[in-house]
């Protein structure tokens, strides 16, 4: 599945624009995933971003996984943050549940399997359709 991804994941300029954002902004960033820690880490070195956060918490970390909230309260944890100071990006369901679950506010992503009535039904509390649309939405709060 790795060898397959080679050939679609590539460095990603958007995205490292938008962390570099993120970090100006004096935000600690994270990664929270229900991918193993070898999948997670490979594709993060692939997009060219694994440098660019402080915490990477995957499965194998919780005995709970999504929707239950374990893993973003670890991750809060481990950045020193309470679960009220954490902003969750998600696009699934099941993570916009985690996040909520765990106290935290939650920015839903749309995309092909999830759709923004998905995401608002999950009560996510922000709805976007780009990543580039976080550090806006961030300034504003």
């Amino acid at each position: 599945q790795l060898k397959l991804m080679k050939k679609d994941l590539k460095e990603n300029n958007v995205l490292k624009k938008i962390l570099d954002k993120l970090k100006k902004m004096n935000l600690k960033i994270a990664v929270a995933t229900s991918s193993t820690k070898i999948r997670a880490e490979k594709i993060l070195e692939m997009l060219g971003i694994k440098s660019k956060f402080e915490v990477i918490i995957t499965a194998e970390e919780v005995k709970k996984h999504k929707p239950h909230p374990e893993i973003y309260l670890e991750t809060a944890k481990r950045l020193k943050l309470k679960p009220r100071e954490c902003m969750v990006v998600e696009d699934a369901v099941n993570g916009v549940i985690s996040g909520k679950r765990a106290k935290m506010k939650v920015i839903g992503l749309i995309t092909r399997i999830h759709g923004k009535a998905d995401l608002k039904e999950a009560k996510a509390d922000f709805i976007i359709s780009s990543l580039k649309e976080i550090p806006k939405l961030l300034e504003n709060k």
